[in-house]
């Protein structure tokens, strides 16, 4: 098997994931291959099958450069979508 078959065999398999600020860098830039593996797991946040935890690291790593360049809106984006599921845990 590879590494995309053990991926999507395995993920329903838990119910809550630590997501570093990788993760959700590689799903908002669709940077591939990788964003078809976080496609998969923010289905799955979306969903309600698993839940996620971000650390404060992760948040100020993911929000620097927007504060850095005063981008209000990508600033916005990430706080509605994070507040928007209560299956992200901070």
């Amino acid at each position: 098997m590879g590494i995309a078959t053990d991926f999507y065999r395995i993920l329903p398999e838990f119910k809550c994931v630590f997501l570093d600020s990788s993760i959700l860098i590689y799903h908002l830039e669709y940077i591939r291959p990788y964003s078809t593996f976080t496609k998969e797991i923010f289905t799955s946040l979306a969903n309600g099958n698993l839940e996620c935890v971000l650390s404060t690291i992760s948040i100020t790593e993911l929000l620097t450069k927007p504060f850095k360049e005063k981008k209000e809106s990508q600033i916005a984006i990430f706080e509605t979508w994070r507040s928007s599921h209560g299956s992200i845990r901070c």
